[in-house]
């Protein structure tokens, strides 16, 4: 919890605007750190606790660091502007910036963003030797993909299914 705390404390120092910083620090102490006390129970935090959390503040960077580069903040972003970040090349911790998002309308600070929630309903079911098989041969012949990923496609779909 203690390198949570640091990390958060020097994340939020390093921030490069007043009203980010601000954000940042409320959404990291009261929010995040707030939820990891609780979840943790007194206890030592996991590994996954600590790195979903840093995920997290990571995302909320990103993204106001991307509102700075456009002159543009959390009240005065619309969604618009949000899904032509979500929908550009070099975004990162696309899925996890929701998380900030939808805190920040909890919280009042926008109120024309929407980014909706992702549920996991559990594993999917295998496919059958048919569907692998088709999807193989498509792997095998697909120029539009790298050839690097068509091969990760590949052995994943072979060996780990």
């Amino acid at each position: 919890m203690v390198r949570l705390e640091r990390h958060v404390k020097n994340l939020v120092a390093s921030h490069t605007t007043a009203e980010g910083g601000k954000i940042l620090h409320r959404y990291a102490t009261w929010h995040l750190l707030r939820r990891v006390r609780r979840r943790s129970r007194g206890k030592e935090i996991t590994h996954y606790q600590l790195a979903v959390a840093r995920q997290h503040l990571r995302a909320a960077v990103c993204l106001l660091d991307w509102l700075e580069d456009e002159n543009l903040t959390l009240a005065t972003c619309r969604q618009a502007d949000l899904e032509r970040w979500m929908t550009s090349e070099d975004v990162r911790h696309r899925r996890e910036t929701g998380h900030f998002v939808r805190w920040a309308l909890a919280q009042k600070i926008t109120s024309d963003l929407s980014f909706p929630a992702v549920r996991w309903n559990g594993p999917t079911p295998a496919m059958d030797d048919d569907a692998r098989w088709d999807t193989a041969r498509r792997l095998l012949r697909d120029d539009t993909l790298k050839p690097e990923d068509r091969l990760a496609c590949l052995l994943l779909l072979l060996y780990a299914q």
